[in-house]
């Protein structure tokens, strides 16, 4: 009996690795980013500090650390724009395992992954999240549960394009908690599709801390 074929959700071709995951040549155009990393954004550090520069230049950030799969380029920002754009939520699968393998160690500093919500008329839009379908990916692999406890209670303006202090205010009481849930003492890892200046993941942070989560860090699935 002749073995199945999958094709490979990023090229096309009949050289996936197994179903719905990315052939050799597409994993070789999606390289992690190289250690170290910084830890305000999960990109690669620019120089003999700790932090990246755009990280010096915004400070202190509100989570533990960041952790990001890809640089938000080239082939990696392709696939991503057709995954959020697109209408293809099966990237999600594929993403995720790069990211579960790029990243193992944000799995073992957490209790639970908390997606980013998206706005309803967004979600109706798009008719997924694609923060969501990561995170639950993610979930299964790791063997977490998901904590979709935020959710988006105002639209925003697009945030591309925006300077980091418009996308904060931008973002001002975009966020609330679903029904006040019990994180006291959690350690949470916060999911999202690309990181740019990380004003939402700041807003999200802010709002998961005033409920008692101990520990905080963020995963996304590129660096900008």
């Amino acid at each position: 009996m002749p073995l199945a074929v999958f094709p490979c959700p990023g090229c096309g071709s009949a050289a996936g690795r197994g179903r719905n995951s990315f052939c050799a040549d597409c994993r070789k155009l999606l390289p992690p980013i190289a250690a170290p990393h910084c830890p305000g954004c999960g990109g690669r550090l620019d120089g003999i500090l700790q932090c990246c520069s755009k990280c010096v230049n915004i400070g202190p950030r509100p989570w533990r650390e960041a952790y990001a799969g890809l640089e938000f380029r080239g082939y990696a920002r392709d696939l991503l724009l057709r995954f959020k754009y697109s209408n293809v939520p099966e990237l999600a699968h594929p993403f995720a395992e790069l990211l579960a393998e790029y990243h193992p160690e944000a799995a073992q500093a957490a209790d639970g992954l908390v997606p980013i919500p998206l706005h309803y008329l967004r979600y109706w839009k798009r008719s997924y999240n694609q923060a969501e379908l990561l995170a639950r990916e993610l979930g299964r692999h790791w063997h977490l549960p998901v904590l979709p406890v935020l959710r988006r209670v105002r639209p925003v303006l697009r945030q591309a394009g925006l300077t980091r202090e418009q996308r904060l205010s931008n973002l001002k009481g975009a966020f609330r908690l679903r029904r006040r849930p019990d994180l006291a003492g959690r350690r949470l890892l916060v999911i999202d599709d690309v990181f740019t200046t990380g004003a939402t993941l700041t807003a999200a942070v802010k709002l998961l801390q005033s409920a008692g989560a101990a520990e905080i860090r963020v995963l996304t699935l590129a660096r900008r």
